[in-house]
């Protein structure tokens, strides 16, 4: 399904099971509900290209342990900045849910924002910046972040450089490995075991840069 123009039907888009790959380059709108329903067990793929506007909720089904199975790809369009936000595990009020696995491609640069609890899988080949001054990326246990040469992971503005001393760009809770080739500016904090492998730069500012 690929989106070019403007969707405003009532259900917008609604698929049954099995797989489904759904890309938007221009508007899917249902303002006051549901602009997106994926009714699938099965892995399906969301793509979304900076410009891009969906109105309403997308909403996609979680398996038994609550793990989206759903997929959400953050495109490159020439040199245009994407804003993703809503991010969350409310079914009722989350703008974005049921998605396990979030991904920015290369030469893209994504603002993202939201509760990114519970991720299994969080791959950023291109430019993810967080909107602060909040913690940037939360990882729930397990989840993999990769951070490829070129890639960043921090806040959006400038601040003095004590800002950095309270800010977490990466938090993990338990078992989680960050593979980072990039740059990450703040704390990395991964609770109760994880692996960091860094080829890349993390520069919080401080002495105490890595908490494991």
């Amino acid at each position: 399904i690929a989106s070019t123009g403007t969707s405003t039907a009532t259900a917008a888009i609604r698929t049954g099971n099995g797989p489904v790959t759904i890309v938007n380059k221009g508007t899917i709108s249902k303002p006051n509900g549901a602009a997106v329903v994926i009714n699938s067990f099965t892995n399906s793929l969301l793509k979304l290209y900076p410009g891009s506007v969906i109105q309403g909720r997308v909403l996609t089904t979680v398996d038994n342990a609550n793990i989206g199975r759903g997929e959400i790809q953050l495109m490159a369009y020439g040199s245009k900045v994407g804003t993703i936000a809503g991010f969350g595990h409310n079914a009722s009020t989350s703008k974005y849910y049921g998605f396990g696995t979030i991904s920015v491609a290369a030469g893209a640069t994504w603002n993202v924002s939201g509760n990114l609890n519970n991720l299994e899988r969080l791959s950023n080949y291109g430019t993810m910046v967080f909107s602060g001054p909040t913690d940037g990326l939360k990882m729930g246990v397990g989840a993999v972040t990769t951070i490829t040469s070129g890639g960043y992971i921090g806040p959006s503005f400038v601040v003095p450089t004590h800002y950095y001393t309270n800010y977490k760009a990466i938090y993990g809770a338990g078992g989680n490995l960050l593979d980072n080739s990039g740059f990450i500016r703040g704390r990395i904090e991964l609770l109760n075991g994880g692996t960091i492998i860094n080829r890349g730069t993390i520069d919080a500012v401080r002495t105490d840069s890595l908490q494991i």
